[in-house]
């Protein structure tokens, strides 16, 4: 649309917003009305194009004053974030996809920067540990708590031999939950490098497989029951 549109109808902006947006957008507008409370505004809606292609728009808006204080009108921009709402929706859908397949998995993933200690934890593996995804995971100098002595140990060791040498671990460790039970788990780690090669931290999977190995077990056992009885 030509500017002088807009100059020539104010509320423009609100007339084209689409349909679903167009409740929020009229608000947003009431907030830099004379009668109101002004202060400095900005709102991400869509609007309809002359040729109906929906397009998303940073709306800024701001109540414009005389020496007086009288009230005069408003200064409004509009800039197109359509490409930067695509990325994002984009993101949100493959980060979806990834927890959905951890979740059938029953596979988790984490990353740890050594020089800040910072660890991160998929949702899946909060699952996992049993831990409340809304505190942050444990550091790796904490991490002792999450497995048994004996796993702790191995796990302690494979990572400082990864860290040192590079060579990526896989082990099957006895994680500890917060309600006491264990989980058993297939655990893989790596190094990440920066830009100079430089190792710099760990990141990997932590799979629940527990059913498997109650299987595995079980089957001993029968197998062994079996071999008894026909010795």
């Amino acid at each position: 649309r030509a500017a002088a549109e807009f100059l020539a109808d104010p509320n423009l902006v609100v007339k084209i917003a689409h349909p679903e947006d167009a409740a929020k957008v009229s608000a947003h507008y009431d907030l830099t009305a004379p009668q109101a409370e002004n202060q400095d505004r900005q709102l991400d809606f869509r609007i309809l194009t002359a040729t109906g292609e929906i397009r998303w728009i940073n709306h800024y808006c701001t109540a414009v004053y005389g020496a007086d204080g009288q009230w005069l009108g408003r200064r409004e921009s509009n800039r197109d974030i359509t490409e930067r709402k695509q990325a994002e929706d984009a993101l949100r859908e493959s980060e979806g996809n990834l927890q959905e397949a951890q979740h059938l998995a029953h596979s988790g993933s984490w990353q740890w920067t050594v020089a800040t200690d910072t660890v991160t934890w998929s949702e899946e593996l909060y699952h996992i540990s049993g831990r409340n995804p809304e505190l942050p995971p444990p550091s790796f100098a904490e991490m002792s708590s999450c497995y048994t002595p004996e796993s702790w140990a191995r796990l302690n060791v494979s990572v400082t031999r990864t860290l040192r040498t590079g060579e990526p671990y896989e082990l099957d460790l006895d994680m500890v939950r917060l309600d006491g039970t264990t989980r058993h788990t297939a655990t893989q780690g790596e190094v990440g490098r920066d830009a100079s090669g430089r190792i710099v931290g760990l990141h990997g999977t932590v799979q629940d497989i527990t059913a498997r190995k109650q299987a595995e077990e079980l089957a001993a056992q029968q197998s062994e029951q079996l071999r008894l009885l026909y010795k």
